[in-house]
């Protein structure tokens, strides 16, 4: 059963203090940090998460929007008592020397 919708107000809150976990295709990774904020026209949410798992680097190419139609969504999830779940396309990724930059496009979210 789906939980009660959260505004993007409440999602940036919600992602100050929050630690995450990153869900793609079942599999968890670590996230090291995450952020959300409007894109430039105002109207949709964006959501910035790091990550120092490389193993994530498997998943990404399928997972991303793109010329390809088949992507998977992903899911962002809190990891403390108070549960929360951003679902998101990925857009982009930077891969770094020590972090991998996820940045999606957030298409709900959830507190449960």
């Amino acid at each position: 059963m789906p939980g009660k919708e959260m505004s993007i107000k409440d999602l940036e809150r919600v992602c100050k203090d929050a630690d995450y976990a990153i869900v793609i295709d079942g599999t968890t990774y670590a996230a090291d940090g995450a952020s959300v904020t409007l894109d430039a026209d105002g109207q949709h949410a964006v959501m910035q998460v790091e990550t120092s798992d490389e193993s994530i680097l498997s998943k990404l190419t399928g997972t991303m929007l793109g010329p390809s139609t088949e992507f998977s969504e992903i899911k962002v999830c809190t990891t403390g008592a108070d549960k929360h779940t951003v679902y998101a396309n990925l857009a982009s990724y930077v891969q770094g020397p020590s972090r991998i930059t996820l940045h999606l496009m957030v298409l709900r979210a959830e507190c449960c």
